[in-house]
């Protein structure tokens, strides 16, 4: 990768530009990434909750994008977190203070915590951000912030 030196860098959008999520007008884009065992990448979109899958050519190039969630019960799609040990995603939604896991194997997607708003000082989650699998624990990071509205 190029060092900007404190000037932008400007990409090749044709060469590394390869899948161009819409969400909901005004508000926040792709939020959460992360790829499978077989290479597969999976994108959420933080304001509409939507959840996409992108396939790959062998060359490298995309085969295709397909939503897999687009649910009103699935609000928001903040980090993602692929555990290969269960072949599952695991994604948290800020909005409703929840953990939600898809399986990749069943097509299903399960909430796996939600709580009321909170300060998270209980440990409940307050807007979690970020899943990670830590040997056979998964840990969710609170990020509080207050949004406009």
């Amino acid at each position: 990768m190029e060092q900007s030196q404190g000037k932008p860098v400007k990409a090749d959008q044709k060469k590394h530009l390869i899948v161009t999520y819409k969400g909901e007008p005004g508000g926040f884009g792709a939020d959460g990434m992360d790829f499978d065992q077989d290479g597969n990448l999976y994108v959420g979109l933080f304001s509409s909750g939507q959840f996409f899958k992108t396939t790959f050519n062998r060359d490298g190039s995309v085969d295709k994008t397909v939503c897999l969630i687009d649910s009103l019960a699935f609000r928001c799609c903040d980090g993602t977190m692929y555990d290969k040990a269960t072949d599952k995603i695991y994604t948290t939604d800020s909005k409703m203070n929840a953990v939600w896991v898809y399986d990749l194997k069943r097509h299903t997607i399960q909430r796996l915590w939600e709580n009321p708003d909170a300060t998270g000082e209980d440990g409940s989650l307050d807007q979690p951000c970020e899943p990670l699998i830590y040997g056979d624990s998964l840990l969710v990071v609170n990020f509080d912030y207050i949004f406009p509205d």
